[in-house]
């Protein structure tokens, strides 16, 4: 019997891969979590206020080129008017997700398995996704707008890196 041959029943009755190629590991996903933008009016389904669409377009700047898989956002008009700038640049329809459905917008993160991902959501509801997705984040004040936050989620965990973008929200 040859050598080759010991090696092959070998490792058929052990049934241990050898000798092929490595499988590839599981593709990591990017997600990038941002609050809306300054909203015109605390009232009801406010749209954007003039400092909330330069907001918008800093963020649409800062992701030019950063390549994306997919937009989220709840179904209210400040995520939809933050998210319009880079959407409408990478000509990605954005996906809007009712707010309370938190899982729903986890669900539909890994439903890409793998890439990169940007969530436009509320000041309540980002630190619970980031939850979600096995980082952690500390709450939002509710004149914070410009924490960005990128939640790289592995096999092996999840790692947060929180940066700032566009101009220091006014202090009220």
């Amino acid at each position: 019997m040859t050598i080759r041959l010991l090696v092959a029943l070998l490792i058929a009755c052990t049934g241990v891969p050898a000798l092929t190629q490595p499988q590839p590991a599981a593709a990591a996903t990017t997600v990038i979590v941002v609050r809306h933008a300054e909203r015109a009016s605390p009232d009801g389904d406010s749209p954007l206020s003039g400092p909330g669409r330069e907001r918008a377009q800093a963020l649409a700047q800062l992701l030019r080129d950063t390549p994306l898989r997919a937009i989220i956002t709840s179904q209210y008009v400040r995520t939809k008017d933050t998210a319009q700038p880079i959407a409408r640049q990478k000509q990605i329809a954005p996906d809007a997700l009712p707010a309370d459905n938190l899982d729903a917008v986890v669900d539909r993160i890994k439903s890409f398995g793998g890439g990169t991902v940007l969530v436009v959501h509320h000041s309540n509801t980002v630190p619970e996704i980031v939850a979600k997705l096995g980082g952690q984040t500390e709450p939002m004040r509710e004149t914070e707008y410009d924490r960005l936050l990128v939640v790289t989620v592995t096999p092996a965990g999840s790692n947060v890196l929180t940066l700032r973008y566009g101009a220091p929200p006014a202090q009220k």
